[in-house]
């Protein structure tokens, strides 16, 4: 949504797999392999993963929902399931010309289920790419959320520049109606608090 955007999505992002770039075992040539690991493993998701991105992101995002519930949510997170996401994209009537804003984006639920119905809706391979990258715009406010959306997108190769990690509260408005957006998704984020401790929230 602003010019910064990608570089940003790509620092967080950066970041957040830091740990890959530390690792020695990883970063160190395997007599085996005889190359690092890293290289291997990088060789092989591009053979043999990245052809089938549309079935790793279902399978991400079957994976997301097992982490919902609170004996795996320590952040104290809750996020919108699937089944009622999809069903609110289906009662706003969502077109393939439409364009999505989710302003509290979380996971990116709600802009999956946007851009499933869409992808229904048109046989364009044309409209298709059109689509992926132009009508699914979210923002999230938790980097660790914004990097669950993100690898969302990446996984159904959809509008990965089109998540920005900020406060709608702090984006342009005018900026948002140039962009076209006229449907938005939310589940606005709520305190709950945790009947074993009053303190957490």
């Amino acid at each position: 949504m602003d010019t910064h955007t990608s570089e940003q999505t790509r620092n967080v992002l950066l970041s957040k797999f830091n740990f890959i770039k530390e690792n020695v075992i990883l970063n160190t040539i395997n007599k085996d392999l005889g190359v690092t690991p890293i290289k291997y493993f990088a060789k092989l998701l591009k053979e043999q993963v990245l052809p089938y991105f549309d079935i790793l992101g279902n399978f991400y995002g079957t994976a997301i929902n097992y982490g919902r519930n609170e004996i795996n949510n320590p952040l104290r997170i809750f996020l919108t399931p699937q089944n009622l996401t999809s069903l609110m994209a289906d009662l706003i009537d969502i077109k393939p010309e439409d364009y999505v804003l989710d302003p509290c984006c979380g996971s990116g639920s709600f802009l999956i289920s946007a851009l499933n119905k869409m992808l229904s809706l048109t046989f364009s391979e044309e409209k298709i790419k059109d689509i992926k990258q132009n009508h699914i715009y979210g923002v999230e406010i938790q980097d660790k959320l914004f990097t669950l959306a993100i690898s969302n997108m990446l996984l159904r190769g959809a509008g990965k520049s089109n998540v920005q990690l900020s406060n709608i509260f702090d984006i342009d408005g005018e900026k948002m109606k140039k962009l076209g957006i006229n449907k938005v998704l939310l589940n606005p984020p709520y305190s709950r608090q945790d009947s074993r401790n009053p303190e957490i929230e």
